[in-house]
Formats: structure tokens, sequence, C-alpha cells
């Protein structure tokens, strides 16, 4: 078992153990989009105060990182983006692992393309806003004409 899905397999035994709404994998409907947006805003929220750890404003003089605290923080925001993995996906924290880490692998290898070669982010599909070799609208409904 890799890190990774240790700390997914954890994450998925604390909401069934401890939590009320148990296994996020078999939420549906209005349950699953309630757990995804608590979720998303409590992620959102931990970043907040991971930045509280961070001298990141223009205006004062600290450049400083609190690193224990900015960890800790770290750390709350990544329960709740496994909760979210685990909701989203139905599936088991081996496969869910595995498929993560390969996506994750695969994106960065692109990133890295990109820095090389350049990239505009202008190659986006007009109506949903994704790249166009993963959009499912046509070209004719993309073009500008």
């Amino acid at each position: 078992m890799d890190n990774f899905e240790l700390m997914l397999t954890r994450q998925l035994e604390l909401q069934q153990d401890h939590m009320k709404d148990g296994d996020p994998r078999h939420l549906e409907g209005d349950a699953m989009a309630d757990f995804m947006r608590w979720n998303a805003f409590a992620l959102e929220d931990e970043i907040h105060e991971a930045m509280q750890e961070v001298g990141w404003k223009p205006w004062a003089t600290n450049r400083e990182v609190q690193v224990t605290e900015f960890v800790g923080e770290m750390v709350d925001a990544f329960h709740f983006f496994m909760n979210m993995l685990l909701c989203g996906t139905g599936m088991t924290p081996q496969d869910l692992s595995q498929m993560f880490v390969q996506r994750y692998l695969d994106k960065n290898e692109k990133n890295a393309r990109r820095q090389i070669e350049g990239y505009t982010g202008l190659q986006k599909c007009r109506i949903c806003g994704r790249e166009l070799g993963l959009c499912t609208h046509s070209l004719e409904e993309t073009s500008d004409d």
C-alpha cells in the first residue's frame, strides 16, 4: 500500500466510523451535492487558514512561512480534498490512488512540455472551457464564424 492509498483508506475509515454521512462513496443526488459543496468550502477555508501562515501580503515586509502551522493547515485541507475524491468517484482507495497518481504523472508531463513549448491557454473550447481535445463539441460549434 502506497502512502496516498494509506491516506485515502484512513480518510474513508474516518468518514465511515465517525461522521454522520458515513461512506461518501454511497451518497447520491442532493446528499452527494451537499457533501461535495461543504467539503469544497471547507477545503477553501483551510487554504485561507494556511495562507495566514505565509508572509504573502505585498504591503507587509514579512516573507516568512510558519512551516509547522502551514503544513498543519494543508493537512486539514487535504482531509476535505480526499473526501471529495472519495465521494465523486465511488472507487476503492486502492483503485483511486492508482488512477489519481497516474493522472497526476500524465498532467505533470504535459505541463512540463507546455513550459518548454509554450502554452497560451487559448486552445480551449468556447462552449465548455475544456481543452479542445477533451471536449465533446464539434469544431463547427466552437469556431468564431
